[in-house]
């Protein structure tokens, strides 16, 4: 028997819906035939966010799963017009379903929407496989066969993601979707010519180019030194005593020491002895009174809490600690942060990508074109480029620099003025990169840039963002300018890492799998 998938079933897998994808593999473990409805296959693939069109499309092709043919079985054309038909003359009574949506299935009015996933599904004579109910009930009432699946499992709710639906699937990662991927074995992956190996003629066979740990970056964080006023408190870790800035009174020192040592010690002494690359960000909460204005006695800071967050930097670290629930009650009105350094340099590959970009694809510069573009964040006036904004990297010799170029976000957040911002990122597809090396998009050939708008440099420039692949690119990117972010706004989003190139230094490069 037949089977015709609809549209959702596809991105059930990719928000993590593990029934769904189980379900799927035992399907096509059985040995039935299993089609992608042509216009749910036009609206994963052609319709759906720019970011995820080519992993759906790569995705597909791993499943083996194609786009139904064209109908040729005899009465299949007359089925396929009695259910138009059908449906256009269907007068439902009060309380019944009503006819199936004809349009309309996309941002589009005009695109084929659920009418036409029915009828190809009735002419083909196939059980439909759809997670819509609405839409299984009113193609059964119209004579469709349902799949049992239908009606047994239910859609949830969730971010699409490739990576996660690859992972359920059981098929192997892209390493360009996958920065956090283990490193490949020597002699296997890496885009061929990327500079960790040689090819030979016929298939290209290449060994990874990670390099040496990456270098530390100057650190900003708080002055340990302190204040002999307030030097009430210390955090004892590994033999390191940092002094606490903001405590001034031996009770409430106790209060944190005992906090400090009985609860979050042994875990934090812990997690960095498994994980040499892992630092801990202590984040401590205090309240302080107002106090009597007229007074010279200052008043007590009341210890409220210690958070910790882990990561392989600072930035990371924060990130983790904001995403947990703050426990302690009241307003903090002052703080520490004391960062408990690493043991051993990151890999770049731990690092997680900045506020919701994803990659695009695999680049390296254009021979002889090995520049940056400096750039700040001014919150309302978003990204743009400085005056004298190229910035010429001095390239080892030997190295090639491969980096991800990035699919921006639709919107960045801040905090400023008391409250969370958000910005609008204008960002649009350039055809100005050298794609004649690698895999682009094929609905987009092009690199997604960000618009660039500047009153001082008032020209319609572009940069993409990008993120270094391996540690070499990453050392190599921190001897140039970071995004600017002079007020902090960015804090705790990881843009550290990032940087941006003109669309015409990019040339793109062949994105290699996982071992």
């Amino acid at each position: 028997m037949t089977i015709l998938l609809d549209k959702n079933v596809i991105t059930e897998i990719a928000r993590g819906n593990a029934a769904v994808s189980e379900a799927l593999k035992r399907m096509l473990a059985s040995g039935e035939q299993v089609y992608m409805s042509r216009a749910a296959y036009n609206e994963l693939v052609r319709d759906s966010p720019v970011h995820l069109r080519m992993g759906y499309e790569k995705l597909l092709q791993d499943l083996k799963i194609a786009m139904a043919p064209a109908s040729a079985m005899p009465g299949s054309l007359k089925d396929r017009g009695d259910f138009y038909a059908d449906n256009i003359t269907y007068d439902p009574k009060p309380g019944e379903l009503g006819r199936v949506k004809e349009y309309g299935g996309g941002k589009s009015k005009e695109t084929p929407g659920d009418a036409f996933v029915a009828a190809e599904a009735k002419a083909l004579k196939a059980r439909l496989w759809t997670l819509d109910g609405p839409f299984g009930k009113r193609a059964e009432n119209l004579g469709v066969t349902l799949a049992n699946e239908s009606k047994t499992l239910k859609a949830t709710s969730g971010t699409e993601d490739i990576a996660q639906a690859r992972r359920l699937m059981g098929l192997k990662p892209f390493s360009f979707m996958q920065p956090g991927a283990a490193k490949p074995p020597p002699g296997k992956g890496g885009p061929a010519g990327s500079g960790g190996g040689g090819s030979k003629t016929g298939t290209a066979t290449t060994t990874a180019d990670v390099g040496k740990p990456i270098e530390p970056v100057i650190e900003h964080g708080p002055n340990m030194r302190g204040d002999a006023k307030f030097q009430g408190a210390t955090l004892a870790f590994q033999g390191v005593d940092f002094i606490l800035q903001k405590i001034n009174g031996s009770i409430q020192a106790k209060r944190f020491e005992d906090e400090w040592k009985s609860r979050w010690l042994p875990e934090v002494t812990r997690r960095l002895a498994a994980d040499p690359q892992l630092g801990a960000l202590v984040l401590i909460s205090y309240a302080k009174d107002k106090g009597d204005a007229e007074s010279a006695i200052d008043t007590v800071t009341v210890f409220q809490s210690i958070q910790v967050g882990y990561g392989v930097n600072v930035d990371e670290a924060l990130r983790d600690a904001q995403s947990q629930v703050r426990m302690a009650p009241g307003r903090s009105d002052v703080g520490d942060r004391i960062w408990l350094k690493p043991k051993a340099p990151m890999d770049i590959k731990r690092l997680k990508l900045p506020f919701g970009t994803t990659i695009a694809g695999l680049a390296t510069f254009v021979p002889g074109k090995e520049k940056l573009v400096r750039i700040r964040f001014s919150g309302r006036l978003g990204f743009d480029d400085k005056m004298f904004s190229k910035e010429v990297l001095s390239v080892p010799a030997g190295m090639k620099p491969r980096f991800y170029y990035l699919w921006p976000p639709e919107k960045v957040s801040y905090f400023q003025f008391g409250s969370w911002q958000t910005k609008d990122v204008d960002w649009e597809i350039s055809n100005e990169a050298d794609i004649s090396y690698g895999d682009v998009d094929s609905f987009q050939q092009g690199v997604p840039v960000v618009k660039l708008d500047s009153w001082i440099n008032p020209y319609n420039s572009t940069a993409a963002m990008v993120w270094p692949a391996d540690n070499s690119t990453a050392n190599l990117f921190q001897t140039a300018d970071a995004t600017q972010d002079s007020i902090g706004l960015l804090t705790g989003q990881g843009i550290g890492p990032m940087r941006w190139v003109r669309p015409e230094f990019i040339r793109v490069l062949k994105a290699p799998f996982d071992p």
